[in-house]
């Protein structure tokens, strides 16, 4: 069996480069396997019988969210699995540096930070809610959060993350 974590690469690509009865796998994982945190990408439609694949779902599973994606959307699932501790990893980066700012320690700054992430994206998982509706739970009317918010889309932030991900993707 063959696996292709290289970017770009479906199992209509690798499959011209291998013997015709190797199974082969695209697969692209992301670093927070490392902690069993992570998110596995697998393209679907591959040669893999039906037993592997079970006993790889049985392996992967208990350190990763298996994503099971058309061909067609390999790049893009990769993208935002593969690429995206490095954006949470700025963002850690970046709220405790306003941490230091206003005088919090380092280790104080860094831990609340990545907590906020691994806490917001545990409650997602928990309930399901529309980010926006998580937002607007912690939004009170005038409030502190609220002008935060405000000044982050006055910034655009939510249009720097998807142009991060147009780079990636280099449709930008």
């Amino acid at each position: 069996m063959h696996w292709c974590i290289a970017a770009g690469f479906t199992d209509r690509k690798l499959r011209p480069l291998l013997p015709d009865d190797c199974e082969s796998l695209c697969v692209m994982p992301n670093t927070p396997i490392r902690v069993g945190q992570g998110i596995l990408v697998w393209e679907t439609g591959s040669t893999l019988s039906a037993d592997m694949e079970a006993k790889l779902a049985e392996l992967f599973g208990p350190i990763a969210l298996i994503v099971p994606v058309d061909s067609e959307h390999m790049d893009i699932a990769g993208a935002i699995a593969g690429c995206s501790p490095a954006f949470a990893a700025m963002f850690i980066e970046a709220l405790s540096d306003a941490g230091v700012k206003y005088g919090l320690q380092r280790a104080q700054a860094l831990e609340m930070a990545a907590r906020v992430l691994e806490g917001t994206g545990a409650l997602f998982m928990a309930d399901h809610n529309h980010p926006g509706v998580m937002k607007d739970s912690v939004c009170s009317p005038g409030g502190t959060t609220i002008r935060g918010v405000s000044q982050l889309e006055k910034d655009g932030f939510r249009g720097d993350i998807i142009d991060a991900v147009d780079a990636v993707m280099n449709r930008q």
